[in-house]
């Protein structure tokens, strides 16, 4: 196994725990909300995710044993979903740096006006909301890291199969 797979076992690894565990606290908050945009999206974000990290343990377990084949769906599966997660990723990416670029002062202001429309913003801090865009950040590198590696892994099982495919079609002597 060399680095680049292990890095792909680990994100992947990450990025489907992280992924189920939103996962499951949308469809908690979908089921106490209900049917409203703001619970959908994540989601369906977080499903592609979820769906896609599942894909790709398929796409390790042939990479480690080529005799169990990939379904014919798993492919464009893991491409459809990818680019779903990118999206997603990207989304995170962004919302990360902005939060992160927002001057501490700029937070005051926004933390003091929030906590006099409603006490349950007391918790907050410059710090606690800069943590936030930290590991907003921090997913959104994280699922473009796995959706890359992913890519790379489906080129090089799809390479490998076709040159295997290219040899059985060879005559023999």
């Amino acid at each position: 196994m060399n680095f680049g797979f292990k890095l792909f076992r680990i994100t992947n690894t990450l990025a489907l725990t992280l992924s189920g565990m939103s996962v499951f606290s949308s469809i908690s908050a979908f089921l106490v909300a209900g049917f409203s945009p703001e619970v959908i999206l994540p989601l369906l974000a977080s499903g592609a995710c979820f769906i896609h990290s599942i894909l790709s343990m398929y796409l390790q377990r042939n990479w480690l044993m080529p005799e169990m084949p990939l379904k014919e769906s798993t492919p464009s599966g893991v491409r459809i979903m990818g680019v779903i997660e990118l999206i997603f990723a990207f989304i995170c990416i962004f919302i990360g740096i902005s939060i992160l670029l927002v001057p501490n002062h700029m937070l005051n202001d926004m933390i003091t006006q929030m906590k006099q429309q409603q006490e349950a913003f007391s918790i907050l801090t410059p710090g606690v909301i800069k943590r936030f865009g930290a590991f907003t950040l921090f997913i959104g590198i994280l699922f473009t890291v796995n959706v890359i590696l992913s890519f790379r892994l489906l080129k090089r099982i799809q390479q490998r199969q076709s040159h295997n495919e290219s040899q059985d079609q060879q005559p023999q002597e």
